[in-house]
């Protein structure tokens, strides 16, 4: 994964963004293992079709349609069309968070319980369009950089306005049950607390409702995962993560940046939920690269 990432993230390490107008395919690597990225990621869907989970619940992405996936937030690749391609966006948390400066809609809160819209033939030219401006200003060299900040920060803007109005018809048509939204906000307490804890009662409490109850409902909307579960595969994934993001940190400074405070805990933890301990999991990943 790291080889995959590693020239995505150099991009956005400079500009806050990166984008990929016409990609080809899913690696083969990419099919299979439950993956987490730390940005914003957008994708158009030029041709084809795939089917992928999202926060461990099945979607199903064609022609014409747009996805997010939210910062923290889980995705599996499960099936793809060999004509499947793509446009990608990956836009930095740092980079998001200043554009809603110059947003004057922020409700996206939506994009995490409705990630994929589907576009009209227009208003998918319009966005691509979009695209290529980001492109171009990315690309073009400033003296300036903040000059350069300044007119990404605008256009992509323009941009989140384009696609809220876009979307209005099908929110306006999309309505969550009171379960449904309770699974939802469940998943993003846990991408935004899981360093702090990774305990049932301390979700249940944010949520002012006993773990019991909690239960019930996230294993009816869940199709029968529980919500320890969902916390436990979801801590297991950032630790994969980071052991192979960041090569160069000990298992115990791993252990340490997400919230384990002993490392026994952290190595019983890993152990139990993957199956194998972090130095083999690691291991197997110097050996797969």
């Amino acid at each position: 994964m790291q080889s995959y990432f590693a020239p995505v993230y150099e991009q956005v390490k400079a500009h806050g963004i990166f984008i990929d107008r016409a990609h080809n395919g899913i690696p083969p690597e990419m099919i299979g293992p439950d993956i987490m990225t730390w940005h914003l990621c957008m994708f158009i869907v030029l041709e084809g079709s795939a089917r992928a989970s999202y926060d461990f619940q099945e979607r199903t992405i064609e022609r014409n349609m747009m996805a997010f996936l939210m910062p923290g937030h889980v995705i599996r690749w499960i099936e793809v069309s060999e004509d499947f391609v793509y446009s990608i966006m990956y836009i930095s948390p740092e980079l998001l968070e200043e554009m809603r400066f110059h947003a004057f809609t922020h409700n996206t809160a939506k994009y995490a319980y409705q990630p994929i819209c589907l576009l009209t033939n227009e208003q998918m030219l319009r966005v691509k369009a979009l695209g290529y401006l980001f492109d171009a200003i990315v690309r073009h060299s400033y003296q300036d950089e903040t000059l350069q900040r300044k007119m990404l920060l605008a256009q992509m803007a323009v941009g989140y306005e384009f696609i809220n109005y876009y979307r209005r018809e099908q929110d306006e048509q999309w309505k969550v049950s009171k379960y449904e939204a309770l699974y939802y906000k469940f998943c993003s307490l846990v991408v935004e607390h899981y360093k702090e804890s990774r305990e049932l009662q301390y979700y249940s409490e944010l949520l002012h409702l006993t773990p019991r109850h909690l239960s019930k409902v996230f294993r009816i909307v869940s199709g029968g995962m529980s919500p320890s579960q969902w916390i436990e595969e979801y801590v297991c994934i950032q630790i994969k993560q980071h052991l192979d993001a960041y090569p160069d940190r000990t298992i115990q400074q791993v252990a340490f940046d997400l919230g384990f405070c002993e490392p026994a805990a952290f190595h019983h933890f890993f152990k139990r939920v993957a199956g194998v301990t972090a130095k083999e999991y690691r291991s197997k990943l110097k050996t797969e690269n």
